[in-house]
């Protein structure tokens, strides 16, 4: 098992920061339909981190759609495929564990250490979720004489994921674990002051879920119909 190195060694490290800044969605990265990006600011420095695009309601229909697309690949990946993707995003997870600790350490100012913990964590749970994949099953209810009524669990759909500024990649990669074991596709909206992390986390694993099983989209966000899908509007 990859472990973390220690948050000292850590904290001597450069920075890295995601090459990709726009919304991710299909299986790839795209520009803002309204053209608008801002800043992401360091808030231990007061310096700008780059901008990063603001998704709006448009953005948010496409990678919605992406996603109810995706949905029937993913569904139909036999259960012990679909377990070990994502153990292999967990190992994903516990290798990248410090880039992704600094990363939210400078966009959210928590420290080194707490956001390697959750970078950890996140991992743990990722592979928590892909040992219950097996798991789900229905049952079969005996209802009278040469009468049994059975019962499937399916997928629910579309997942939306609004992320809290505070613990960013923890809630992002840990949070969307259980409906990607469940056969659910993500949809991610990233927190306006600390985004990169989930830019990053779709720039690690976005090659190994069929194209928009997980999207990544930053704006204001409002619910759109529960859990079924999230609208963004600025």
């Amino acid at each position: 098992m990859t472990t973390a190195v220690s948050p000292q060694a850590a904290s001597a490290q450069a920075v890295v920061l995601p090459k990709n800044r726009g919304a991710y969605y299909g299986g790839g990265w795209h520009e803002p339909k309204a053209g608008r990006y801002a800043d992401t600011i360091n808030p231990g420095t007061g310096q700008s981190l780059g901008k990063v695009a603001e998704a709006g309601a448009d953005d948010i229909d496409v990678a919605v759609a992406s996603a109810k697309a995706a949905i029937n690949e993913w569904r139909r990946v036999l259960p012990l495929e679909r377990a070990e993707i994502l153990r292999r995003i967990a190992e994903i997870l516990r290798q990248n564990a410090n880039e992704l600790a600094m990363i939210d350490a400078a966009d959210c100012g928590n420290p080194v250490k707490e956001m390697t913990s959750d970078a950890m964590i996140d991992a743990a749970q990722v592979e928590f979720f892909a040992g219950f994949v097996t798991e789900m099953k229905g049952a079969s209810i005996p209802m009278g004489p040469d009468v049994v009524n059975f019962s499937v669990r399916e997928p629910l759909g579309v997942v939306g994921r609004i992320i809290p500024f505070n613990h960013p990649f923890m809630f992002c990669a840990g949070k969307s674990a259980a409906p990607l074991a469940a056969g659910n596709t993500v949809v991610v909206k990233p927190p306006e002051q600390a985004p990169l992390s989930s830019l990053r986390l779709a720039e690690l694993i976005g090659g190994l879920l069929p194209p928009a099983c997980s999207t990544s989209c930053r704006g204001d966000a409002r619910p759109d119909s529960g859990w079924q899908a999230i609208r963004m509007s600025r």
